[in-house]
């Protein structure tokens, strides 16, 4: 009996001691699932986890992402170089070399400009704010919210004599503000300076004028020149269908100096056809794609084509031909197939085959990326479970002008 009961104590203790083991194991199984849920959310602006590493090039200052070593990156703006950098999880830290000058740049008769400046210690400020005042009327304040990465700004204010002049600065982000002291100057007595800091208000317009042109007689070499429309741009993002041959070249950036707008090309092959295209960027923004420019090396002849699109088009047959117009192949004419394959190396491998395509439209997704004069690739997200994207390419060298799409894991050319 006494054993009996022994044992059926025993048989209690390891049932509760299981059932503490399961709970356990389902809080943590939770609380992982929570903190999963909580990182995934936490991404913005990014498709998919990245391999960023601090210091790599950048798109969109202010982007935010997690790399594939479960860092938190930010896309920051140092000047006009844009870098990935590690993003602190906590409110920013307070501005320091808060400073205000009154500009010698005449705003009207009763009113100056004045202009604050300061510097931010940390890299994870999402959004500053600048308030000021008249020390004399506390209560009515301005407050501006500025554009990421900004580190300085001009208003307007009325002269006001010897009265003291205020502000202050917040930097936030998701995790909090944090708020620098009060600057009070005498805005009679403030220096002034003739240094002129420009408000940039939009994003810039679409570079116009933009044409390659080879060196005349022929020697490999060439140029790109463009004309900035709306004289606001820091950078311009230039592509091409084959792989780039700036001499100015930043990860595909060129970076204009004094509003320069022209760069040298060079490394070209007689004869070979080739294509760019370019768009202008801002901290506020990117203008949309300009129209592309092709020229074959060695000949004056050169082609535009509308949108960010290479001279390929579709392979025409008889009857006629597709025309590109923006993300769109429009009235394909054609006796084509397309194909939609695992990848390169089983490009016999059909998984989609559809004929049906003359007289029809194609609607591609994002801006093409090429790799040579005869073919230009699409990149586009497929609800595909393995997360993969698709490319296509268009070429004049298949059998029936057959379109082929063939998949790509893990591709990411974001931007291309």
């Amino acid at each position: 009996m006494g054993k009996t009961q022994l044992g059926g104590i025993g048989s209690v203790s390891t049932i509760n001691s299981r059932r503490i083991v399961f709970v356990r194991r389902a809080r943590v199984i939770a609380v992982a699932a929570l903190s999963a849920l909580v990182a995934m959310s936490w991404v913005s602006n990014a498709s998919a986890l990245t391999s960023q590493t601090p210091g790599d090039y950048c798109f969109n200052p202010g982007e935010k992402t997690v790399n594939s070593y479960g860092e938190k990156m930010i896309c920051t703006l140092n000047g006009k170089r844009k870098a990935w950098a590690r993003y602190v999880a906590t409110a920013p830290i307070a501005p320091t070399n808060l400073a205000i000058v009154r500009s010698k740049d005449k705003a009207s008769p009763n009113r100056n400009f004045f202009d604050v400046s300061w510097k931010s210690p940390s890299n994870n400020v999402i959004y500053p704010y600048v308030s000021y005042w008249l020390s004399t009327a506390p209560t009515a304040i301005t407050t501006v919210k500025l554009a990421f990465g900004a580190t300085s700004y001009r208003f307007e204010w009325l002269k006001t004599g010897s009265i003291p002049l205020c502000f202050s600065l917040s930097l936030g982000n998701e995790f909090g503000t944090t708020k620098s002291g009060s600057v009070c100057e005498d805005a009679s007595l403030l220096p002034a300076t003739t240094t002129t800091i420009s408000t940039i208000s939009s994003a810039p317009s679409t570079p116009t004028d933009f044409k390659l042109v080879f060196t005349s007689p022929f020697d490999g070499t060439g140029k790109l020149s463009w004309t900035d429309k709306s004289a606001n741009a820091d950078n311009f993002y230039i592509s091409s269908i084959e792989p780039l041959k700036l001499e100015s070249l930043d990860k595909a950036w060129y970076k204009s100096k004094n509003n320069t707008t022209t760069v040298g090309v060079k490394g070209f092959a007689r004869g070979g056809n080739y294509c760019y295209w370019i768009l202008a960027s801002n901290s506020l923004g990117n203008s949309a794609w300009s129209t592309s420019t092709c020229a074959v090396a060695g000949v004056t002849t050169a082609t535009t084509i509308s949108g960010p699109a290479t001279n390929a088009g579709v392979a025409p047959s008889p009857g006629g031909s597709g025309t590109w117009a923006g993300c769109f192949f429009k009235n394909i004419r054609m006796w084509g197939s397309v194909y939609i394959t695992r990848n390169p190396a089983e490009a016999n491998v059909i998984v989609y085959k559809t004929t049906n395509l003359y007289g029809s439209d194609l609607k591609v997704f994002n801006a093409p990326y090429s790799y040579s004069a005869t073919s230009c690739g699409m990149w586009f997200n497929t609800s595909n479970p393995n997360s993969a994207d698709f490319k296509v390419y268009f070429t004049s060298d298949q059998t029936e002008a057959e379109i082929t799409v063939y998949m790509t894991p893990y591709a990411n050319i974001a931007g291309r």
